[in-house]
């Protein structure tokens, strides 16, 4: 898919073959697969454990399309040609916590405020927290993802045994060299759940893991999925690219989410994270176990039976 490319230069060949073979790094082995997973679902424990002491500024883009008129739909409707869209850019301080029934799984919270306001949201009560979520949801019902930079929680050592993995290509992310691991679900739960106007479906999950060749640290996690409805192809993609952080493995950098209707953009999320800033944690959050599964939950509104709600992973079960 051309969103996730392979993004590899071929400037320094001009310097000439010899000094470029030179300047080259020595080719990393093809990783062991499992040695590398089980890497990869140690940083899911210690995502699990750190993030929800660290807050950061979160710089959220959407693009949606703007319909010229407002009427009922039974079923999603492709965008008309030439579409026209809006753009608008929303900030917030955001964080991760924990809900009481459960306490296993992280969800998103959010202020417009201040950082010390979202500390205080993050030690609130249940209810509290449930407001804030759905007032967010409300403001922004034409297309949001949210609980998606917790993706990482797919791979905890419980679910591995779920999917299968498999090393597809070597890319490029920044300055990292990195491997390219596809993987599909194979058992468990249908762990996508998608909610269009008059029904629920129910998909297993599939896309990509790009790990650093270095040390296999998580470098972004893909989801995918295509499906038909009636006469309309829907397609979801979500990424969310992982930066290291010297208190946890890694913490979310940017989360993208983009729905396309035959082909054509239907609505995209960039979501940018910055200043990610450990806090004084003033609530408990329960240790006694990890989490053993996650799933993915896009979510449509029709306008409500046109315009998408929110995509919501929930957190894991």
């Amino acid at each position: 898919m051309s969103l996730y490319g392979r993004l590899i230069t071929c400037g320094r060949l001009s310097i000439g073959l010899f000094t470029c073979a030179a300047a080259l790094p020595s080719p990393q082995r093809p990783p062991d697969l499992p040695d590398t997973l089980a890497v990869i679902s140690k940083q899911a424990s210690q995502f699990w454990q750190s993030a929800p002491n660290f807050t950061a500024r979160e710089t959220l883009q959407q693009k949606f399309i703007v319909r010229r008129h407002r009427r009922l739909h039974i079923h999603l409707s492709p965008p008309p040609a030439g579409p026209q869209y809006r753009e608008r850019t929303l900030e917030s301080w955001y964080g991760f916590s924990t809900l009481r029934d459960a306490p296993e799984a992280l969800v998103e919270l959010r202020d417009v405020s201040t950082r010390e306001a979202l500390e205080q949201d993050l030690a609130a009560d249940d209810g509290h927290k449930r407001a804030l979520i759905h007032r967010f949801e409300h403001e922004n019902s034409r297309g949001l993802a949210l609980n998606v930079g917790q993706i990482i929680l797919l791979f905890t050592r419980a679910r591995l045994d779920q999917y299968s993995f498999q090393l597809s290509r070597t890319a490029t992310l920044g300055s990292d060299a990195a491997w390219v691991i596809v993987f599909h679900q194979k058992t468990g739960d249908a762990s996508l759940h998608i909610e269009e106007p008059g029904r629920s479906v129910r998909a297993p999950v599939q896309g990509e893991l790009w790990v650093r060749q270095s040390d296999h640290l998580v470098l972004r996690v893909t989801l995918q999925n295509s499906r038909q409805d009636s006469k309309i192809a829907i397609r979801d993609e979500a990424a969310v690219d992982y930066a290291p952080n010297s208190s946890s493995a890694v913490l979310p950098s940017i989360a993208t989410y983009r729905r396309y209707l035959n082909g054509r953009l239907y609505f995209e999320n960039i979501s940018r994270y910055s200043d990610w800033q450990a806090i004084e944690p003033t609530r408990s959050l329960p240790r006694s176990r990890l989490p053993a599964a996650a799933s993915y939950r896009p979510r449509s509104s029709a306008n409500r039976n046109t315009e998408p709600r929110p995509m919501r992973p929930t957190a894991p079960e």
